[in-house]
């Protein structure tokens, strides 16, 4: 599995970063070099697995390398809603998505001080 692939399926389960790299032990710089990997090794993945609490499924889950997986066409409807655990943790990563953006918007006005724009954008970031 390559990083990207990697990050995609984390970051579409509701996982931060940075906080599978507290788990991990590391810093978030260095988990972000695993999601640049041209190829994941098994062990990063199972290390990530113990942090989050599942199975190589996770990641491997409706592949060819898990020929045991049920396709998705074939999955009773109750099946395509999501827990409440979802939920919370998707609702969790929008929310540390949201600061991030917010972050970033304070970063640019703060180097954009002497612009003229700048009232209108901070008007913008603080609502």
């Amino acid at each position: 599995m390559d990083g990207l692939k990697l990050k995609e399926i984390l970051t579409k389960n509701g996982y931060l970063l940075k906080d599978i790299a507290a788990k991990l032990g590391m810093t978030q710089p260095n988990f972000s070099q695993i999601t640049k990997a041209q190829d994941v090794k098994s062990g990063t993945l199972e290390n990530i697995c113990d942090a989050l609490g599942v199975t190589m499924d996770f990641f491997y889950g409706g592949t060819r390398f898990n020929p045991v997986a049920v396709p998705q066409e074939n999955k009773p409807a109750e099946d395509s809603k999501p827990s409440d655990e979802e939920l919370n943790q998707k609702v969790l990563y929008l929310q540390g998505q949201l600061a991030a953006m917010k972050e970033a918007y304070q970063t640019l006005l703060d180097s954009m001080a002497s612009s003229s724009s700048y009232n209108a954008l901070r008007q913008v970031v603080n609502e």
